[in-house]
């Protein structure tokens, strides 16, 4: 398994439970001291790469197959330029898309070729809730992992016959290292502390948390309750009942060994392995 962007964050996350699924990992990233970490912890092998570039993805795929057949591919690689279009120019709207949607066309073009040689096998892309609903502040994101989802659609038809899966899964807010470190910047900037720095963060990604549940709800952890005007018309992306049940692989960030989630958290390895025909 090829893990696109896989020093750090989700990708190191997925690295750890494809391992732990029995997958021989592939962990590319574009920093090679994170990269090797990785393959270090997963007993994997590390490679360091721009896959914005075809010639490197090439490279990274070529060196791939020499640990034996490529039977997955997972790209997280991803990051957003955030801020109103106005402000945007050309060159961050070019650089946005490189950081979304070439790395995934070069992934289905190259990597997408090298499984389907190998008999098939699948890939997962990793979208964001950005690209299905409106987030302000994020126009250009949401276009290009609209793009993606778009792109992961269409190749799903054209590698069906060649036994080769296609999907995307499109998380929300999701606490990675990267985030955090952005959070305290943001706080120590505003002088926000606590509550006050979450909601500063969660607002500038554009989570939604449903804010008339009542208190009594919150601590049952009870999802019911009516939504709130601002969170109609997002769609919501709920785990499958089958594997939810499951605890998920998971290693923490700084730590090597890996530990398990309390059941009821996803299982990765799983939805990476297990996604539909």
């Amino acid at each position: 398994m090829v893990v696109l962007g896989g020093g750090n964050g989700i990708g190191r996350q997925t690295c750890h439970a494809l391992a732990q699924a029995g997958a021989k990992v592939v962990c590319v990233d574009r920093d090679e001291t994170r990269a090797s970490a990785v393959a270090r912890e997963v007993d994997g092998v590390a490679h360091a790469a721009d896959v914005t570039k075809r010639g490197e993805v090439e490279r990274v795929f070529a060196a791939a197959r020499q640990h034996g057949a490529v039977r997955g591919v997972v790209d997280i690689v991803g990051m957003p330029h955030l801020g109103p279009l106005a402000n945007l120019d050309d060159r961050l709207w070019a650089s946005q898309f490189d950081l979304v949607l070439t790395h995934a066309f070069l992934a289905v073009q190259i990597g997408g070729k090298a499984i389907a040689d190998a008999g098939g096998g699948t890939m997962v892309f990793v979208a964001s809730m950005s690209g299905l609903t409106q987030i302000p502040g994020q126009v250009a994101y949401g276009t290009a992992k609209a793009a993606l989802i778009q792109l992961v659609a269409g190749m799903g038809l054209e590698f069906g016959p060649a036994r080769v899966r296609v999907n995307a899964v499109a998380p929300g807010f999701v606490r990675t290292p990267r985030l955090n470190d952005r959070q305290a910047d943001s706080a120590r900037g505003a002088g926000l502390t606590g509550r006050d720095r979450d909601r500063d963060i969660v607002s500038e990604f554009g989570y939604v948390e449903p804010r008339d549940r009542t208190d009594a709800a919150r601590r049952r952890g009870d999802r019911g309750g009516r939504e709130p005007a601002s969170a109609r018309g997002h769609r919501s992306l709920k785990p499958n009942p089958r594997l939810s049940a499951r605890a998920a692989p998971c290693a923490p960030q700084g730590e090597t060994e890996c530990r398990h989630k309390r059941a009821g958290s996803w299982d990765i390895s799983a939805t990476l392995l297990n996604m539909p025909e």
